[in-house]
């Protein structure tokens, strides 16, 4: 089979602001570049399928863009 790194593109940031003495609050933003024929609310629910986006989820806030091409 060969590879194909044209179909998608995934890009990982964190911020983390600094409330109090140890306090801070994290946020991940996640951005996704894929080529498909369908729109990105289509595909935002398959992206939020897995392992590590539900281990995540409840402590941190996830924020999830998709672009189509």
């Amino acid at each position: 089979m060969a590879s194909t790194p044209e179909l998608g593109k995934f890009q990982f940031r964190n911020s983390n602001t600094w409330i109090d003495g140890a306090l801070n609050r994290s946020t991940i933003q996640v951005n996704f570049r894929v080529k498909s024929d369908a729109d990105s609310e289509t595909l935002k629910p398959l992206s939020q399928m897995s392992p590590v986006y539900n281990s995540l989820k409840g402590s941190v806030p996830i924020k999830v863009s998709i672009q189509t091409y």
